[in-house]
């Protein structure tokens, strides 16, 4: 092997050395969160503060037999805007915990808004170009919708 070539492989092996030495050091990482896995609360406590605590420090009795009615199923879709995503959640426990005596064991349901969504009306009648849901001023775009006052017979 030519001596350039082991050089540059010296040179390599150097940089991904340095690399793994001081990546620890950096310190990146992509989720921040307040009290989620610092060691004595997260063993103690359950970590998720918006859901009020049952109390106990215990599984439940619960099997998959026991939970499947907890998961959403909706019909088709629709133009009703009826989906199984759900913007409030009275509880974490959804019907798929896995292992399921989790579910049930740590959280009460808590009192939600409606997860129901009203689509928007359409837009109301008018003399301007109709831009999505709303209606533009009147002959205030470019190429403009002429209205009846405006042609010429």
């Amino acid at each position: 092997m030519t001596d350039r070539f082991l050089k540059s492989i010296g040179i390599l092996m150097l940089i991904l050395v340095l690399g793994l030495y001081l990546a620890p050091m950096l310190k990146i990482e992509g989720f921040k969160t307040r009290d989620a896995g610092k060691f004595p609360l997260s063993v103690e406590k359950p970590i998720l503060n918006d859901y009020p605590l049952i109390g106990k420090n215990e599984t439940s009795n619960d099997n998959y037999s026991d939970i499947w009615f907890d998961y959403p199923i909706f019909s088709l879709g629709s133009f009703k805007q009826i989906t199984n995503n759900f913007r409030y959640n009275k509880n974490p426990d959804n019907g798929q915990c896995i292992r399921a005596d989790f579910c049930g064991a740590l959280y009460h349901d808590k009192k939600v808004p409606s997860n129901e969504v009203f689509p928007l009306p359409e837009a109301e009648e008018g003399d301007g170009a109709r831009v999505g849901y709303f209606r533009s001023e009147p002959n205030k775009l470019f190429f403009s919708i002429p209205t009846n006052q405006n042609i010429l017979y």
